[in-house]
């Protein structure tokens, strides 16, 4: 059985020199060997280059091979570019094992790798992927012996453990630069991502974010804290161009720093389409119905005033219309008119038995009724 540790990133293209001309791409390649896989980045001066595509360069990347596409647009395109390859060491192992002279007549399905530091009495245990004889141990503590064993597994059940094996991991050591990549924000800020490189051992605390106007001497600084993956930078001045430089820091120490640039462009104009961008659709048919309705309102007023029409017209004329209906009702009623009904009084047998004058009925204003009767002689 061997242990292995992760390696250090080789490379395996030696400096090369590239010939172009300004509007013609050329492709710059670096090629590494490195368990585990290594992350690579690309370097004009000191400055590193995002990864995310800009107006002259493209980074394309599979298997442990970078291409960086660059293509010049001015002098200042022209120079040395650096290929820097890191990867996580010291919290992870492989261990690699051989198959055994018998299965015991059914087929291995799996091996059972486990391990524990030394002085403890739990065993941690990883199963390998089918039949094969490589097992990668993540997690592991920096500067820690650990022992590792090794048993075949099949139909029957498990074998027995391996003799076993003893190793020591990488000492703390400060963390390797971060990565970094830019994104513009709203306004006049600027979204930093920051991509955790190898933090020696030990988890990162804090980046140190100092940025600057590149024509000014004076640095302003910003902490992030390590589980943040980016930095804001606000409020920034436009049409300039700014010098960032990021610092991971452990408890070992800082890191090497990694250098970034980026432009910040000229003040956009206020326009419909800036005004927009930042709301959603629901709320872009929102304002449109309000304003439609609202310009319906407007028409409907000045047909109103001017044209004696429209739908606040015809309200208008309606509750008018009901006001004065029952307006002349009650007045009637309040001004107390009498009616007056001049009536015959007959007997039974309906001869006339009397000659009254009139008989008068009478309606005041409570609703009440008044009768008086006038009764002349025989």
């Amino acid at each position: 059985m061997c242990v292995c540790f992760a390696d250090i990133p080789k490379f395996l293209t030696n400096h090369t020199i590239y010939y172009s001309w300004e509007g013609n791409p050329v492709n710059i390649s670096c090629d590494v060997a490195s368990n585990p896989p290594a992350t690579m980045l690309w370097r004009r001066e000191r400055f590193t280059i995002a990864a995310e595509a800009s107006s002259n360069t493209r980074v394309y990347g599979a298997d442990g091979k970078s291409v960086l596409e660059v293509t010049p647009l001015s002098d200042r395109d022209f120079g040395r570019y650096n290929c820097t390859a890191r990867n996580n060491i010291g919290r992870l192992a492989t261990v690699t094992f051989m198959k055994p002279d018998s299965h015991g007549g059914v087929p291995i399905g799996f091996y059972l790798v486990e391990y524990k530091e030394v002085g403890s009495q739990e065993w941690r245990d990883v199963k390998s992927h089918s039949v094969q004889t490589t097992v990668v141990l993540t997690g592991l503590e920096p500067n820690t012996t650990y022992e590792v064993r090794v048993a075949a597994v099949n139909g029957k059940g498990q074998g027995e453990f391996s003799h076993t094996e003893s190793f020591q991991t990488i000492p703390i050591r400060e963390p390797s630069p971060p990565a970094v990549h830019g994104q513009r924000g709203m306004g006049k800020a600027y979204r930093l991502g920051l991509v955790k490189q190898d933090d020696g051992g030990m988890p990162i605390v804090e980046y140190i974010v100092k940025y600057k106007p590149d024509k000014e001497e004076q640095w302003m600084t910003k902490l992030v804290p390590g589980a943040n993956d980016f930095a804001m930078l606000q409020p920034l001045q436009w049409n300039t161009r700014y010098e960032v430089e990021i610092t991971a820091r452990n408890v070992k120490g800082l890191s090497e720093p990694t250098f970034y640039q980026f432009f910040m462009p000229q003040k956009p104009d206020i326009t419909a389409e800036s005004l927009f961008s930042g709301m959603s659709l629901g709320s872009v048919v929102g304002l449109g119905l309000g304003a439609l309705l609202l310009l319906l309102v407007l028409v409907d007023v000045s047909c109103f005033f001017l044209r004696r029409c429209g739908l606040l017209m015809c309200i208008t004329r309606t509750l008018c219309s009901k006001k004065s209906s029952t307006g002349g009702k009650g007045k009637d009623i309040e001004e107390g008119k009498a009616a007056y009904l001049k009536l015959p009084l007959k007997e039974e047998n309906g001869k006339e038995s009397l000659k009254p004058d009139t008989i008068e009925i009478k309606v005041h204003g409570d609703n009440s009724i008044h009768t008086k009767l006038d009764v002349g002689k025989a």
